[in-house]
């Protein structure tokens, strides 16, 4: 009995002698600045960009221009076989230019008397007939010819040469100028977004340029539109994530997500606390928390500036748990 004794005593001993844990921790600091940001979803246009089609159905004949090259407006980018509408033409332009012939010469004539008044009204009938013509012989080469509306940097030609193109179809696109980025934003965040506010896509970061305090019936979401110079990772039509930047607090408290635990549904960390020997022991403290973002929580309180904080699984950590830190 008194053996029985004995063990059970040095038992006891060993369950409450507190267990060494192993910890990963950080001391906290303040941060300066703490950008407060909201996620949205956008879409990115740009200023200027066509998407350009045939007006005929017809086979290519040439793709003049190769992606990425600057064209000018009017610049023909794409033509499609069109032998008979150019021998219309060519024949229109030969008919307006013997129509003139025939008028200057008989303005000459009229001067001395040598033709009649009706004979003249016909020649004038007849040029601006012959110009109707090769008006109407130059629309018709021109539908076989896909210029670009504006200028700016061609895209990469979509067709080949013999290929056979239909109405409608897009063979190439250009676009000019800075990306635009349109913003959905929910109506019960409008007011807190502003025209200046940063805002971040991707690598890039601008600013709003604009806001609408407006909400659409049908997605219930406002609008909000920012410019980008220069965004090399911009893919125009793409719908991405867009940061704005809401709020910016300073000296905010921060810790990785991780070091948060939930007990009877209250959040908790678990701080290192040294002792006078230098001993190291836990010690679980209930945080009121803030704004959760990119992997970090603010802690609006129940740690200070200094505090060392387990932030990998402190789940595991009992109150007053002899700690060891590693780095």
């Amino acid at each position: 009995m008194r053996v029985l004794f004995i063990f059970l005593c040095f038992s006891f001993t060993l369950q409450a002698t507190p267990k060494n844990v192993v910890v990963e921790a950080q001391v906290i600091h303040p941060v300066p600045k703490f950008l407060v940001k909201r996620r949205y979803i956008g879409t990115i246009r740009a200023e200027n960009f066509s998407l350009l089609s045939p007006k005929v159905a017809r086979t290519v004949a040439s793709v003049d221009v190769v992606a990425g090259q600057q064209v000018k407006k009017d610049q023909i980018l794409i033509s499609l076989k069109n032998e008979s509408e150019k021998r219309s033409k060519n024949l229109a332009e030969r008919n307006l230019a013997l129509a003139k012939k025939e008028l200057d010469r008989n303005f000459k004539l009229r001067e001395s008397l040598i033709i009649t008044g009706s004979a003249m009204d016909k020649n004038e009938r007849d040029f601006l007939n012959a110009s109707t013509e090769l008006e109407n012989a130059r629309r018709q080469v021109e539908d076989f010819e896909i210029r670009s509306p504006i200028e700016g940097i061609a895209g990469v030609p979509r067709v080949v040469r013999g290929q056979t193109v239909q109405p409608g179809e897009i063979v190439i696109s250009v676009i000019k100028g800075p990306f635009l980025v349109f913003i959905n934003i929910p109506g019960s965040r409008l007011t807190e977004v502003k025209e200046g506010q940063t805002v971040m896509v991707k690598s890039a970061t601008t600013t709003v340029s604009a806001v609408e305090r407006t909400i659409d019936p049908v997605t219930r979401t406002g609008f909000a539109k920012a410019v980008f110079s220069s965004c090399e990772s911009c893919i125009v039509g793409e719908s991405v994530y867009v940061y704005i930047v809401v709020h910016e607090k300073p000296n905010a408290i921060l810790v990785n997500r991780n070091a948060v635990f939930y007990k009877n549904k209250k959040p908790h960390v678990v701080a290192v606390v040294k002792a006078a020997d230098g001993s190291l022991t836990a010690d679980i403290r209930e945080v009121v928390v803030g704004i959760e973002q990119e992997g970090q929580v603010e802690i609006l309180s129940g740690i200070n500036d200094g505090d060392e904080i387990v932030t990998a699984n402190p789940k595991r950590v009992n109150q007053g748990a002899k700690v060891t830190v590693v780095k």
